[in-house]
C-alpha cells in the first residue's frame, strides 16, 4: 500500500513538473508572438514610410520628365532658329529664355496646386451637401 501511495505521489509530482515546464513554455511562446508582432508593426511603419517616399519620388520623377521634354523642345526650337539664320548662339538670350521658362513653369504648378485646392473644396461642399440631403 504504501509503495502504491508512493507511486501515486510520484507521478502526481512528475505531473506537475511537467504542467510547470509547460507552462513555462507556454509564457516563452506568448513572449516571442509579441515580439514578433512588435517587429511586424515596426516593419510595416517601416515599409508605409517607404512607399510614400517611392511615391513622392515617382511625382517627382514625372515632373522632371515633363520638364525635361518641354527643355527638350525648346532646345530643339532654338537649334531650329539658330540653323535658319546660321548666326552663333546669344548665350545671354539662351539664360534668358531660360529664366523665363522657369518662371512660367513655376506659374503653371501654382495654378494647378490652386485648382486641386479649389476641386477638394467642390468635392467636400458636395459631399456636406449630400449628407444633409440624405437626412
Amino acid at each position: 500500500m504504501t509503495s502504491t501511495v508512493q507511486n501515486d505521489i510520484s507521478s502526481m509530482v512528475k505531473n506537475q513538473l511537467k504542467r510547470k515546464e509547460e507552462a513555462k513554455n507556454l509564457k516563452e511562446a506568448e513572449r516571442k508572438v509579441k515580439e514578433h508582432n512588435a517587429t511586424i508593426e515596426t516593419l510595416l511603419v517601416k515599409n508605409k514610410t517607404a512607399k510614400n517616399t517611392l511615391n513622392d519620388s515617382q511625382n517627382k520623377l514625372v515632373d522632371m520628365r515633363q520638364f525635361t521634354e518641354f527643355l527638350d523642345g525648346v532646345a530643339k526650337e532654338i537649334d531650329k532658329d539658330m540653323g535658319n539664320t546660321g548666326s552663333e548662339i546669344d548665350v545671354n538670350k539662351i539664360q534668358q529664355r531660360f529664366k523665363n521658362l522657369q518662371k512660367e513653369n513655376t506659374k503653371l504648378k501654382q495654378r494647378k496646386v490652386t485648382i486641386n485646392n479649389e476641386i477638394e473644396q467642390i468635392n467636400a461642399q458636395t459631399r456636406e451637401t449630400m449628407k444633409k440631403l440624405e437626412q
